[in-house]
């Protein structure tokens, strides 16, 4: 065995901060490393880890060497913010194509942002929109929930894939300021 994703205390919701008591969450943390150096040794994995800014630093602590974080969540929110700025009509079109699969997609999911969440939201028109749907809970959980249905979509898959829309749009300085905003460092 590598690694085991335990159920923790508290919510893990999707794209989110971690929603709990942290001092129960690093008690629980504890007694999971203790088991996982008996009986192991293996890792720790956080799954739904993407954006649990105020629990990094008690996993982190507590499993040292034992730790995996799961973060594609906060990579791909990250892209789709590139996108947003380089792109704004196609970042609205996956935005649209989202509304379109939230209820069918968040069944597989634990969050908190209902379809009266995801109705409330504006469409998007530009930067000014950003924040709601890249910062805002809401936002963030019907774009986190759809990745795959929008990952999986013949049209836009091959569009966010393409190196160019991503890379080639994305300057040094961008990614050190999304890497930097994203680990708080």
């Amino acid at each position: 065995m590598i690694s085991v994703a335990p159920r923790f205390i508290g919510d893990f919701e999707k794209g989110i901060d971690y929603k709990g008591d942290l001092k129960k969450l690093e008690a629980t943390l504890r007694e999971h490393v203790a088991i996982a150096r008996h009986c192991g040794p293996y890792k720790i994995s956080v799954h739904s880890g993407s954006d649990k800014f105020t629990a990094y630093p008690i996993v982190g602590r507590v499993c040292g060497e034992l730790l995996h974080v799961k973060t594609a969540g906060t990579s791909y929110l990250e892209a789709l913010r590139v996108i947003a700025r380089t792109e704004p009509q196609f970042f609205a079109e996956i935005v649209e194509f989202c509304r379109g699969r939230f209820e069918t997609d968040r069944n597989s999911y634990h969050i908190s942002t209902s379809a009266a969440h995801v109705a409330a939201l504006p469409k998007f028109n530009g930067p000014k929109e950003e924040a709601l749907f890249l910062d805002e809970v809401h936002g963030r959980q019907l774009l986190h929930v759809t990745f795959g249905s929008v990952l999986t979509h013949p049209d836009l898959k091959p569009r966010i894939m393409e190196p160019s829309t991503i890379t080639r749009r994305c300057t040094r300085s961008c990614w050190i300021g999304t890497l930097r905003s994203t680990f708080r460092c």
